[in-house]
């Protein structure tokens, strides 16, 4: 599977994170960055080498990676919440539960599902590369402009086509459309950097509720602004989606 598939799954994890408008008033990143690096070094002296290591600062998670025994661990990005491989070795959880006081550990594949809170019957929610390329390959093939739509994906995902029509039909047009327009968007946003990131989140919350300014909190802290400025920002924001997002910004 293509890296442009990973890097778009890891993006779409990160602005679907239950927690991505929540930081918690103690987090401290000097801290989450000394506790994940003491963990790095005991899992390296225990262990063997750490193959990959990269610490939460609050906004993106962490990871660390083992290659003997192979274990894969994600750290949360305020450093109190752990996914790993959904077997380890009693001596890494040992380590983990009783010496660096992780209390709760999931499995990895629970990052793989669709976020809390999302539509069951929402045409692209995979979550793992593999899935979501069937997701995208089974758009079909009209109206034009959903056509052209998956075909931009499979183009800059770097997704093989295949010929026949998807098998989607059973989803309403508008909504195929108005989740292949946001997939792009996403796509875009992993490219341009950590503000589009921050705009896509606000974004998907005002689509998701156009009617109210639930917005203005996630503007605040995400921007660092003040009410009467996340006021103007919501606003400005709120017309420019219909140019945006067409097809999503048409219903604000």
């Amino acid at each position: 599977m293509g890296k442009p598939l990973e890097d778009l799954c890891a993006v779409l994890r990160e602005v679907e994170d239950p927690d991505r408008f929540i930081r918690p008033q103690d987090f401290d990143e000097h801290v989450a960055r000394e506790r994940f690096d003491a963990l790095a070094r005991r899992l390296g002296d225990d262990f063997g080498p750490v193959a990959e290591a990269r610490a939460p600062d609050g906004q993106v998670q962490g990871r660390l990676s083992l290659a003997d025994p192979a274990v894969e661990i994600v750290i949360g990005k305020f450093g109190d919440t752990l996914w790993t491989s959904d077997t380890i070795p009693r001596a890494v959880r040992d380590v983990l539960i009783r010496d660096f006081s992780f209390g709760f550990i999931a499995p990895l594949s629970a990052l793989d599902k669709p976020a809390p809170g999302a539509e069951a019957h929402r045409p692209l929610d995979a979550r793992t590369p593999a899935a979501l390329q069937e997701q995208i390959l089974d758009l079909p093939s009209s109206p034009p402009e959903l056509a052209a739509l998956r075909d931009w994906l499979c183009r800059e995902l770097e997704i093989p086509r295949r010929v026949g029509p998807g098998k989607s039909e059973t989803h309403p047009e508008q909504q195929l459309l108005t989740e292949a327009e946001r997939l792009r968007a996403v796509v875009l946003a992993g490219r341009e950097g950590r503000e589009a990131k921050r705009w896509l989140m606000i974004d998907d919350a005002i689509l998701a509720a156009p009617n109210i300014i639930g917005p203005l909190p996630a503007i605040i802290r995400l921007f660092g602004v003040r009410l009467p400025a996340a006021q103007d920002l919501l606003f400005e924001r709120r017309a420019l989606l219909p140019e945006l997002r067409p097809y999503a910004g048409a219903f604000l």
